[in-house]
């Protein structure tokens, strides 16, 4: 469950579709979000099983996938925690804009802004007869390339229809995620709401139930809580936090609990809920224990990750308002990130796992997700579980304690992460104007906030190269090339004190108008699918049903020739549109919008254009 050796996460093993299926739609929530990573997940989710690294690294592969999966599927997030992207084509990430939906919420009564923090995976697969299966994926893994210690749960449906109540808590889930999209700021994103509409829909009509594929958990002894309004975080808590109130000889025998970030009043909260001869074991970060009482270590066995393993991984702080995202340093170390909970009372365990840290916040403020799901005392209990994670012969943590209360030296850190929290909460626009050959942006925000002595904040379109502007209410940029334009900005704050430069960098999306969308798309298109073979490979990809296997064949043949052509191996496309008209069609349909944007006629010759007509309208509404 959390030994990166043993039980490490992969994304491709969890995402690929079931033997016979290919992905029809999908919906996936995370705080923050790696573009790269995206596209890493989206490869094995188009091409409908594992592939290997040499597929992520081909361009034509990586531009199938997102063709493939462009009106398909739907990314949410916080604002303010989309990655600066590092070592990923920016075309890929700009034909991406209309997928990923930034959650922007509203200040809370404290005149905070909490997070949009869950991390879930809805996926509908269908098959040739045109049948449904799904998969519910809760987790506390970001979309991200960290190394942290995560975990994952996996339900998948079930043929029983009878215990639809358990799908419920999803179908409300994804009623609040459809009002998030903002169809009057993005007008283009009206497929995105339809298609969520669509799935909610489905998901009610189909009477779809999960199930845990375990022998250890019953199909139905499961909850879901998606924390994104008080009457479901009500829920999770009366749940979680039952035997608070109760008699002493009724509350849990014994308690584990995992989770990176810490407050005291969720501390004592907990505390109150076992027996008091059970001291809680608990795993988090160092830091996390640096502020609060020593007087909680009478309750609390605190164990950290061993110092021998946390070494050489990228260390991935980027969670609640209670942390700071450090990716920007560049030899941190890895540490746990999963949040769990464990419960034991009598012959019955209950396990809960998903986004939320024993914070205040994460249970009253954010957007969180998590599952329950319950077992015999048996199958899963404190004492056996915390062994299996950490075993005497290699313990990955050791005890510690609270110490005396220490803060954090983190000041000058916080104060940046909240700078930028607060700038992309402003309300932000701009306007494309053309300029001969070139074009303008002009960007707008309605107000800016306090810049604290020694920083700069600065605000650029997302793939300009050049020097960016210092943030003011009115910016522009001027002579911009077609390509660059985009809703995407990067925004850079930059602190220098004495000789040491902290710096930040996030990609924000700002509702744009007049950008040319066909143009630019069409520029971006001509600059991936640049000549006959790559038209070609693409094209190939695109309609084959057996995309790996393509792929595979592609590249081994690249790989012993010198004097690489597609044609040949590859079936002559005639004959290709032909089988795909009847096997495929859908991937036929879809080829339609890529030719309008290739406008080289040596790339795309006018007689393909008008055979491709010919088998669209044979296909009709097929």
């Amino acid at each position: 469950m959390i030994n990166p050796k043993k039980d490490r996460l992969i994304y491709s093993d969890i995402l690929t579709p079931p033997y016979g299926f290919e992905i029809e739609k999908v919906i996936t929530t995370t705080y923050s979000l790696d573009v790269a990573a995206l596209v890493s997940c989206m490869i094995p989710l188009a091409f409908s099983s594992d592939v290997s690294n040499k597929i992520f690294k081909n361009k034509v592969s990586t531009f199938t996938a997102l063709r493939n999966l462009s009106k398909k599927m739907i990314v949410f997030c916080d604002p303010g925690q989309i990655k600066e992207l590092k070592g990923l084509n920016k075309d890929f990430a700009i034909l991406l804009e209309n997928m990923i939906i930034p959650v922007n919420l509203p200040k809370d009564k404290n005149g905070d802004y909490p997070a949009f923090h869950p991390k879930m995976w809805l996926l509908q697969f269908v098959d040739e007869e045109g049948n449904h299966k799904y998969r519910f994926i809760a987790m506390s893994r970001n979309i991200s390339y960290d190394r942290c210690y995560d975990v994952t749960i996996v339900l998948e449906s079930s043929d029983n229809h009878q215990k639809t109540r358990r799908t419920k808590p999803v179908i409300e889930f994804l009623e609040y995620l459809e009002k998030q999209i903002n169809t009057k700021e993005f007008a283009r994103l009206k497929i995105q709401k339809d298609l969520i509409e669509e799935l909610r829909n489905e998901l009610i009509d189909e009477r779809i139930c999960f199930s845990l594929a375990d022998y250890k958990f019953e199909d139905d002894d499961f909850d879901i809580y998606p924390l994104f309004d008080e009457a479901h975080r009500k829920l999770l808590k009366n749940d979680l936090f039952s035997t608070r109130k109760l008699e002493e000889k009724e509350k849990y025998d014994d308690m584990f609990v995992m989770s990176p970030f810490l407050d005291e009043s969720r501390l004592k909260e907990i505390k109150d809920c076992v027996k008091k001869d059970h001291k809680i074991k608990l795993i988090t970060r160092q830091l996390a224990l640096n502020s609060l009482d020593p007087e909680l270590n009478k309750f609390y066995d605190c164990y950290v990750l061993n110092d021998v393993v946390v070494l050489g991984a990228e260390f991935s702080q980027d969670d609640t308002d209670e942390a700071l995202s450090d990716e920007d340093k560049t030899d941190e170390l890895h540490d746990i990130h999963a949040k769990i909970y464990l419960t034991q009372q009598q012959k019955r365990s209950d396990l809960y796992l998903g986004s939320v840290n024993t914070t205040y916040s994460a249970f009253n403020r954010n957007v969180e997700l998590m599952v329950r799901v319950g077992t015999k005392k048996k199958y899963l209990n404190v004492e056996d579980f915390f062994k299996e994670i950490n075993p005497e012969e290699n313990q990955l943590f050791e005890k510690t304690e609270i110490q005396t209360n220490q803060s954090e030296e983190n000041g000058k850190e916080k104060e940046i992460e909240n700078l930028v929290k607060i700038l992309t909460h402003i309300p932000a626009s701009a306007v494309v104007e053309k300029e001969n050959d070139k074009y303008s942006i002009v960007i707008s925000l309605s107000s800016l906030p306090a810049i604290p002595e020694n920083t700069k904040v600065y605000l650029s379109p997302f793939a300009f190269n050049g020097t960016p502007q210092e943030i003011s209410e009115t910016i522009i940029y001027k002579d911009l090339s077609l390509d660059s334009i985009s809703e995407f900005y990067k925004l850079k704050a930059e602190c220098t004190e004495a000789d040491e430069t902290l710096c930040l960098e996030r990609i924000v999306k700002i509702p744009t108008q007049k950008i040319p969308y066909e143009e630019r798309d069409s520029a971006i298109v001509n600059s991936l699918i640049k000549d006959k073979d790559t038209f070609a490979e693409y094209v190939t990809l695109l309609l084959s049903k057996d995309c790996l296997a393509t792929q595979t064949e592609l590249e081994s043949f690249k790989e012993s020739n010198t004097k690489w052509n597609i044609s040949n191996v590859q079936t002559p496309l005639y004959e290709m549109l032909l089988k795909a008209s009847v096997e495929n069609p859908e991937a036929v349909k879809l080829l339609e919008s890529d030719l309008k944007l290739i406008t080289n006629k040596e790339i795309v010759s006018d007689e393909f254009r008008n055979m491709y007509k010919q088998f669209l309208e044979a296909i009709g509404d097929k």
